[in-house]
């Protein structure tokens, strides 16, 4: 199974929301349910790029890692819950919680 398909059947949780406020990154956030983790997808046309994700004050400090191997550094969203994800140029990262790993 491929490592995309692997992170929708796991982490493709919850209410979705997509952020197309550019038109070279697009990111896709399902915010997880009680049981099970979202995700954070980001998708890059262009060049490699970060985007600002507000996931809301429940995940504040929470750790996140790139499922896809494509980013190698964990991030953390700041105290409110936002969360600066990144995505290499031309590619797809999925952003999970690493707990969830």
């Amino acid at each position: 199974m491929s490592k995309l398909i692997e992170a929708r059947s796991r982490f493709a949780h919850g209410a979705q929301t997509d952020i197309f406020d550019d038109p070279h990154c697009l990111a896709i956030v399902r915010q997880g349910t009680a049981q099970q983790p979202g995700s954070v997808t980001l998708l890059a046309n262009g060049e490699e790029t970060q985007k600002a994700i507000p996931l809301g004050p429940d995940h504040a400090g929470q750790i996140y890692r790139d499922f896809l191997g494509h980013c190698q550094e964990e991030i953390a969203a700041d105290e409110h819950g936002t969360l600066i994800a990144r995505v290499n140029g031309g590619s797809v990262s999925v952003w999970v919680p690493s707990d969830a790993f």
